[in-house]
């Protein structure tokens, strides 16, 4: 392993033609109106569950719906884009974000930045990709650079504003993206050579990006021409990672990068031939012979090398690992880092928070991520027999293991695991619908696990029913049913709520079929083909 240290410090009414000829006035084309949401009654002790002062979005493609609390802070348009705009190092989400169409600009598009009381905080006069790095709101290029090369990055297109004093940091003309570090910002800009007209694709646009780290005055501490910068919160499992790191690739020929580095921007060290990150602060690195390191990121004020292994590093956990097992039989392996057992894993799931782990001789374990603690160990069924099986963390209580035997995928031996071994076989009720269906684990509350099983329903459409954990339907015939993913989990809706559609209403719901906040489908333009009033 190469280490380099270095030192960087839509929406009035439509006029009718009588109307416009009794007034003189000629007849313009009419904005289309606004559609609002049909209202339902919801009950009190439902909703009320949502009063925790978290800002969440229910999505609609005519329209996304801004919620703080139980509290309705926007209802958009089909024109806008709405985001929630939190620092994943920061345990709330104070932002939201909406773009939307407006010819008056030179862009055709407008943008504000609101809290979590729906007040404006900042306006702009176009459309941006956004992100929070603690005080610092970072305005990127909306298009990745792949997807419009065929024009000159503007100045404007990437900006930084310090939400604390209102100052916009200094940034390159060229500059299209930015990552935030410890108040020293890295810009990836785009040099389009001057040879290409306006329109004329560059077919070597890597070849002319360049890394350039500044401070807040705006002084170049570090350039790098063929090289571009991001974040690692953009990738899966970077809890505990701290934001000192910044991804640096680096590009020869063609558009894949030849090497991957991560640099600390407080300690100045470099760790070449990244590979992924692994969770709980480590992440996998390839050697020059081929190895694969598994280093921790965080603990000390170094990295630290924990682990070397002969293919690359999917999961850690205190104490346990997951790597690749490509070429041979089973596609896993596991590794306990604490007595040296290494043995063939049939599947994995993992989270930010659990790791499960179903070896091929039986064993079902699950850990807890951040402190490697075993939260179950028994063991299921050899997977001789099996033609395939998926394992499912359930919360962090159960464990979800579905076999199918050989030959038939349509009946899977279903089972749910808790600490102390078995706790049912679950047996689908005979009042469910046969068919190829979907099963996965869906949300839990009180101790109890509930599934979706999805079937054919009428003129070939998919229903859904909610299943507790020993089989039997609680809700039928929802449209739609999945689990709802927020903001980094910062914003999750409270215990045992799910995403549902049932009737006319879409929203929030919990398992006893109550809403928590619901929308009426006629909200939106495309419910007659049955999925779109949903994204």
């Amino acid at each position: 392993m190469k280490t380099t240290l270095f030192r960087f410090g839509r929406t009035a009414a439509c006029l009718t033609l009588a109307v416009a000829l009794l007034t003189g006035c000629s007849l313009l084309p009419a904005a289309s109106p606004r559609k609002d949401p049909i209202p339902v009654e919801q009950p009190s002790d439902a909703s009320a569950a949502l009063d925790d002062g978290k800002l969440r979005i229910l999505y609609d493609s005519n329209g996304s719906t801004v919620l703080c609390g139980s509290k309705v802070l926007h209802e958009g348009r089909g024109d806008e884009t709405v985001a929630l705009v939190y620092d994943p190092a920061e345990s709330d989400v104070p932002y939201y974000w909406v773009a939307w169409s407006d010819n008056s600009s030179p862009s055709g598009r407008r943008s504000a930045l609101y809290d979590k009381t729906g007040a404006e905080v900042l306006t702009f006069e176009q459309d941006h990709s956004v992100t929070l790095s603690g005080n610092y709101l970072v305005l990127n290029q909306t298009a990745a650079l792949e997807f419009s090369c065929d024009h000159a990055v503007q100045p404007g297109d990437c900006r930084v504003i310090d939400l604390t004093t209102r100052q916009e940091i200094p940034s390159p003309d060229t500059a299209y993206q930015c990552v935030v570090s410890n108040d020293l910002f890295a810009f990836t800009c785009y040099e389009r050579p001057e040879t290409l007209t306006d329109g004329e694709y560059d077919e070597d646009m890597y070849q002319h990006v360049r890394m350039v780290l500044q401070d807040r005055e705006g002084n170049p501490l570090r350039e790098e021409d063929r090289c571009t910068a991001t974040s690692l919160s953009n990738q899966n499992n970077t809890s505990g990672i701290p934001s000192d790191w910044i991804l640096l690739d680096f590009y020869t020929d063609g558009y894949l990068s030849q090497s991957s580095t991560l640099s600390n921007t407080v300690t100045g060290e470099e760790l070449d031939g990244f590979d992924r990150v692994c969770g709980n602060g480590t992440a996998s690195f390839r050697t020059e012979d081929g190895q694969y390191q598994l280093i921790d990121l965080a603990s000390t004020e170094q990295s630290e090398v924990l682990a070397t292994f002969d293919r690359s590093v999917l999961y850690h956990a205190p104490g346990a690992v997951v790597c690749w097992n490509a070429g041979n039989d089973y596609r896993y392996q596991f590794h306990d880092l604490t007595t040296g057992e290494m043995k063939p894993v049939y599947n994995v799931d993992a989270d930010d928070k659990t790791l499960a782990v179903y070896a091929t001789d039986g064993t079902l374990r699950v850990y807890d991520r951040t402190t490697g603690a075993i939260l179950t160990d028994v063991n299921v069924d050899s997977v001789e027999n099996q033609d395939s099986a998926r394992v499912w963390a359930v919360g962090e209580d159960y464990a979800l293991v579905m076999l199918y035997p050989a030959g038939d995928h349509s009946k899977p031996t279903i089972r749910l695991y808790d600490a102390q071994g078995l706790v049912r076989q679950l047996t689908i009720s005979a009042s469910t619908p046969d068919g190829y269906y979907y099963f996965a684990p869906l949300t839990t509350t009180d101790g109890h696990a509930y599934f979706r099983y999805g079937y054919a329903g009428p003129n070939g459409k998919t229903l859904y029913d909610v299943l507790d954990e020993n089989g039997n339907a609680v809700l039928k015939g929802l449209a739609l049913c999945y689990s709802y993913y927020g903001g980094n989990g910062l914003n999750d809706l409270p215990a045992g709520a799910f995403m549902a559609r049932k009737g006319f209403y879409y929203g929030w719901m919990t398992p006893d079929g109550q809403w928590l906040y619901c929308r009426s489908i006629f909200a939106s333009s495309t419910d007659e083909h049955g999925y779109g009033d949903l994204i």
